[in-house]
């Protein structure tokens, strides 16, 4: 399955839902047309149908006895062509597309000579191309009946004049297979699995003659001569073939047809001598006095000097497939699946029964955080990887990390704490039917805490153990419907019984109950609870361990087969299979905000844009504000600032997918007391961040305009080790090839003041090497107001400097909304690397 990019998210981008785009782009490519083997006139209005790359052929027509089908071999193997020749210089005009629920009508006054259909699979594009077309000045898009979504639209519908006399047509193809078909208005693009019908394209023109290459090796004709004068017989020529294939995003290959010409043209079948062995479907007529019918025939013939052999077999469809094809059917190639569509391996911390198939990878990184406390809050990190090394045997390795201090104060004081578990876990699929799956998960960790005085000692001075944790757990789980799955837990947690002489968590036995709603495809909602029923699973602030229930709820929402995203709510302080069932030291019943990052790299489909040259030199930041663009898959980027006030940062961007991003930054504010302002020192110690940024429309794949979203967090390398997240949603407008704008809401939060800036930009490109950029970012808490301005230079296309002038402290995150009196002059640099 192939998604559409969901404008949907966080609910910040819903007025866009019902938008798509379409564009009359006017590059130029080269395309060669089919060898004609004649030039004679065709009805106007008139055209033969085609089918998608993957489709079986359904094609009702009539056509002269006198007609050839030419099989030529090309080495692309990966179109279907069904075309007739005309004069070249009679161009039709295609004067107005009509969109309806499903199809796509084109209307096309005059003569057309070729009809070319064919599916990118890297995009999972199609393509109409017609040749002998041209655009009229302008091209109407009606939409009758076609639904308040513009369903067809929203496919990034596009018209092009690649050439002289050749028009391309395209729109996204998701899951359907398609057929072009003739129409009484020109040409009917519409799925195979609804186009039950088709007018039949009709050809009375004499046909003139001439000589059969010897490439021509497929031929459909019939021709009779009597006291030798040429006899035509107009023969109605039916067909059918099997259901059609439905070409999915699931199937990494598409059985695609190779290039299939129907050429109106002579009959002489003077194949060369040199030819030794010919393939060829021959259509022949009988006139027995019930009318016409045709037998279609599959023949083997060698030829050679001096003799001559057939062997004929009777066949009633006729389809070309290419070899790579055939030696590898579509049933038995590797299909794309992914975790992301389906029931999932755990609800939070809570595991089910699902499991991952045989070679996929899953994995997870998140982390929960309460609303209060110091800095941005009492943060767990934790990470899970997961394998299917069978389809019953899961292998994965987790880790878990949180350095707060305690949330509530233990004898008066906030106690210094560290908490570290890692280790490796198994899973492994007892039973599994269509509705019931039982599994069994085991892990071993080295659970690591770090307590200062008070907490987990009797000491004056902190301490660090090292102890081993275990969990053994059974998830059963049922499906009460294909959307709709409970899940009930047993499980043991084993703990040290005590540490340092102060009592700890011991051995927890516990049940757990869960359920999870595919609300669709992409979405699913879940909650659950454990309840432990032995030893301990909370410490309050008298140092006392108990236990306390867990619970949980939220939502899970795949962008794509390879990129989800979770939100949740909880109670639930680990983020490994042992430690998931306790809760935050001091505050067992708190309320912590959980947020998850789940990859499937293995399921990735690459999304191939075709990027103009100015669009390319916009996939970079600007110097204060964020492109919303992302690099094309697989790409990364390198970034690298400095100004005269002694701020330094950079970093590494990798683009893991066509809409998605991942950066790790260092940085560091010099010449500035962020204190003054934010009431905390954040930034002025060296920091790392790690985060995102999301694609959600994109205007070079024919969005409106471009919005993404952009997440970091991290940490001063410091004993303080202050923290803070920063958000960013950037809109950006494409005016024409010279000018951009860019809008950039984004807030900066902090355990004290979150400066919140409302970011206005406009880039202006003097010529291919040299843009003009300006910024200012209004405060609307009420500080300084943020601006900069200068020059970017390209020496190459992928290679940017920058120089300017600012007043920003940074331009790496918190530095963009922070401004000092004065000015800094600054320089930086950003370099891509990749394929695009």
């Amino acid at each position: 399955m192939t998604f559409k990019k969901p404008a949907q998210v966080l609910g910040l981008l819903g007025a866009w839902l019902v938008l798509g785009a379409w564009s009359n782009d006017t590059d130029h490519h080269g395309i060669s047309s089919p060898l004609a083997l004649a030039d004679i006139p065709a009805p106007s209005g008139q055209f033969s149908p085609s089918t998608s790359n993957g489709s079986h052929h359904n094609l009702t027509a009539t056509i002269p006895s006198e007609t050839l089908i030419s099989q030529r071999s090309r080495s692309s193997g990966d179109r279907s062509t069904l075309i007739i020749e005309g004069e070249e210089d009679n161009f039709a005009v295609l004067q107005a597309v009509t969109l309806t629920v499903d199809n796509v009508i084109l209307h096309i006054n005059g003569q057309q000579t070729a009809a070319q259909l064919t599916l990118d699979p890297r995009t999972n594009r199609l393509a109409l191309v017609m040749e002998g077309v041209k655009l009229a000045d302008s091209i109407p898009i009606n939409q009758d009946n076609a639904g308040p979504d513009g369903t067809l639209l929203k496919r990034r519908l596009r018209i092009k004049q690649l050439d002289r006399g050749v028009v391309e047509i395209s729109l996204n193809a998701q899951e359907q297979g398609w057929a072009v078909r003739a129409h009484s208005q020109g040409l009917l693009l519409s799925p195979t699995a609804i186009a039950n019908t088709a007018e039949t394209a009709v050809i009375t023109e004499e046909v003139s003659q001439g000589k059969l290459s010897a490439e021509e090796v497929l031929m459909l004709s019939q021709a009779t001569a009597t006291h030798e004068e040429q006899v035509e017989e107009n023969l109605e020529i039916k067909a059918t073939q099997s259901p059609p294939q439905v070409i999915t995003g699931q199937s990494s290959s598409v059985n695609q047809t190779n290039e299939l010409d129907i050429i109106t043209g002579p009959l002489d079948p003077a194949i060369p001598a040199t030819e030794t062995s010919i393939e060829t479907v021959e259509i022949s007529a009988e006139n027995n006095g019930r009318g016409d019918t045709a037998e279609i025939k599959q023949t083997q013939e060698t030829e050679a000097t001096e003799s001559e052999t057939a062997e004929t077999d009777v066949i009633d469809t006729a389809q070309f497939i290419p070899a790579e094809i055939a030696d590898n059917p579509p049933e038995e190639q590797t299909k794309i699946t992914t975790p992301l569509l389906r029931q999932p391996l755990r609800l939070l911390n809570l595991p089910t029964a699902n499991q991952l198939l045989q070679g996929e990878v899953l994995g997870t990184f998140g982390q929960t955080q309460t609303f209060g406390g110091p800095g941005t809050g009492n943060q767990t990190y934790f990470i899970y990887a997961d394998w299917g090394l069978t389809n019953d045997l899961q292998v994965g390795w987790s880790f878990m990390y949180n350095d707060d201090p305690t949330y509530n104060a233990v004898n008066g004081s906030f106690i210094e704490q560290l908490y570290q578990s890692t280790g490796p876990n198994l899973k492994y699929n007892i039973y599994s039917d269509e509705n019931w799956g039982i599994s069994v998960l085991g892990s071993i960790e080295q659970f690591q805490i770090y307590s200062g005085p008070g907490l987990f000692n009797n000491a004056n001075s902190p301490t660090l153990s090292r102890t081993v944790a275990g969990t053994v757990q059974v998830p059963i789980s049922y499906n009460l419907s294909e959307q709709f799955q409970v899940t009930f837990t047993p499980a043991v947690n084993i703990f040290s019984d005590s540490l340092n002489s102060i009592p700890f968590y011991g051995t927890v036995f516990s049940v757990g109950v869960g359920a999870n709603w595919r609300v669709s495809d992409q979405l699913s909602l879940f909650g659950n609870t454990i309840v432990p029923l032995s030893g301990g699973n909370s410490i309050n602030t008298s140092r006392e361990i108990s236990k306390t229930p867990i619970w949980s709820f939220g939502a899970n929402y795949a962008f794509s087969k390879a990129v989800g995203f979770e939100l949740s709510l909880t109670n639930s302080f680990g983020g490994t299979p042992a430690t998931g069932v306790l809760t935050l030291p001091t505050a067992a019943n708190e309320i912590l905000l959980g947020a998850q990052f789940k990859i499937a790299p293995l399921a990735k489909e690459i999304y191939h844009i075709d990027y103009t040259d100015r669009q390319k030199r916009l996939l970079f930041d600007w110097f204060t504000l964020t492109t919303p663009y992302v690099f094309p898959t697989d790409d990364f980027g390198v970034r690298f600032t400095a100004d005269t006030g002694g701020s330094i940062g950079g970093g590494i961007f990798y683009s893991v997918l066509q809409n998605f991003q991942m950066e790790l930054l260092l940085s560091y504010i010099g010449g500035f007391d962020t204190q003054s302002v934010i009431d905390s020192s954040q930034g002025t110690a060296t920091q790392w961040r790690l985060g995102g940024k999301l694609l959600f429309l994109n205007q070079a794949d024919g969005d409106p305009l471009s919005i993404s979203g952009r997440l970091t967090g991290g940490r001063d390398i410091s004993e303080e080790e202050q923290g803070y997240f920063m958000l960013e949603f950037p809109f950006m407008y494409e005016v024409n090839n010279q000018l951009a704008l860019l809008f950039s809401p984004k807030a900066a939060i902090t355990g004290g003041k979150t400066p919140v800036g409302l970011g206005l930009g406009a880039n202006y490109q003097i010529s291919p090497a040299i843009q003009l950029i300006a910024e200012i970012t209004p405060i609307v808490t009420g500080e300084r107001l943020v601006w900069s301005a200068g020059l970017r230079l390209f020496p190459l296309e992928n290679l940017a400097l920058d120089l300017m002038g600012t007043n920003a402290t940074s331009q790496l995150d918190l530095g963009e909304l922070i401004a000092e009196p004065g000015t800094r002059f600054s320089a930086g640099i950003q370099w891509r690397f990749g394929q695009n």
